[in-house]
C-alpha cells in the first residue's frame, strides 16, 4: 500500500498535469478566439469590397440607362417630327 508521501506526490503530478492542461485549452481558446477575430475581419473586407463593386455597377447601369433613354427619345422626336412632315403636306 503506498504511503501517504507517495499519495500526496501522485497527486501533486496529477495537479500539474491538469495546471499544464489549463494552460493548453487556454491557449487554443486564444488562438480560436484571434482567428475568429481575423475571419470576421476577412468578411468585413470582402463584404466592403462587394458593396464597391455593387455601386460601381450600379452607378455603371444608370449611366447606360440614361443612354439608352436618350437613344429612344432621339428616335421618337425623329419619328414624330417626320410624322408631322408627312401630315403637313
Amino acid at each position: 500500500m503506498p504511503t501517504t508521501e507517495e499519495r500526496l506526490a501522485s497527486l501533486e503530478a496529477r495537479m500539474d498535469r491538469t495546471e499544464h492542461l489549463v494552460t493548453l485549452v487556454e491557449q487554443l481558446r486564444s488562438d480560436v478566439n484571434r482567428q475568429f477575430a481575423d475571419m470576421n475581419r476577412q468578411f468585413t473586407e470582402v463584404r466592403a469590397e462587394m458593396n464597391r463593386g455593387f455601386i460601381d455597377v450600379r452607378a455603371e447601369a444608370h449611366r447606360d440607362f440614361k443612354w439608352i433613354v436618350g437613344i429612344q427619345l432621339t428616335i421618337m422626336a425623329a419619328v414624330i417630327g417626320a410624322l408631322v412632315s408627312v401630315v403637313s403636306r
